[in-house]
């Protein structure tokens, strides 16, 4: 008995930890790599990287966009839509926030941090029935290098994914790494992904985007 009060107490610890911070927060610790206001939008298009690291453009166009904003549970949110692949979305639609310099989910999902490099702040385990075929983690990475896309150099941080393979399912690629690169009162630079077995890596980049004050 005393162990299962033992638990409970901790795990009310961890939660008190991790819950929603009040949407009065610090202006010096509010989200600046993710701009969140009704109207903004961005535009990607894409480009197959080969392992050569050959690139060949791909014609089809990607679109983000915050239609509007709501309270949920006493806390505003900002409805985020996508046009475009939604199995390799730029970023999912639903709703999101900023708590204190992190991008979260109305689930409570972490999609990125201006601050914290130490922690995994993502995970996904992707199955086929009860079989694990890969698992994905998502950190943050600080990048000494510019970035230059369609719509002009930037200075990033980067949500980094690294996907382990099942290797059941074989692991002559895994694993591997995927960017996603955030620039400071930007948004969103790039997004990498690749479909199941393939060594090409999709890279989308900014082309356009508009920006509310």
């Amino acid at each position: 008995m005393r162990k299962i009060v033992l638990v409970l107490a901790i795990c009310s610890i961890i939660y008190s930890c991790q819950k929603d911070e009040n949407v009065n927060e610090e202006i010096n610790d509010s989200l600046e790599y993710f701009p969140l206001s009704v109207g903004n939008y961005w535009i990607y298009q894409g480009v197959m990287i080969d392992t050569n690291l050959v690139e060949e453009s791909l014609l089809s166009t990607d679109s983000v966009f915050i239609s509007k904003d709501t309270i949920i549970n006493n806390l505003k949110y900002f409805k985020i839509e996508y046009n475009g692949d939604f199995s390799s979305s730029i970023i999912s639609p639903g709703y999101y926030r900023d708590s204190i310099g992190y991008l979260v989910n109305h689930e409570g999902k972490i999609f990125f941090s201006q601050t914290n490099f130490t922690d995994i702040l993502l995970e996904n385990v992707v199955l086929n029935d009860l079989d694990t075929i890969f698992t994905i983690t998502c950190k943050m990475e600080r990048e000494n290098e510019i970035i230059t896309v369609p719509s002009g150099s930037f200075e990033v941080l980067n949500f980094k994914k690294t996907v382990n393979l099942n290797p059941k399912y074989g692991n002559s690629w895994s694993p591997r790494y995927f960017n996603k690169h955030f620039s400071k009162n930007t948004g969103i630079i790039t997004n990498e992904y690749s479909y199941s077995r393939s060594y090409s890596t999709i890279r989308k980049q900014l082309v356009r985007y508009s920006l509310n004050d």
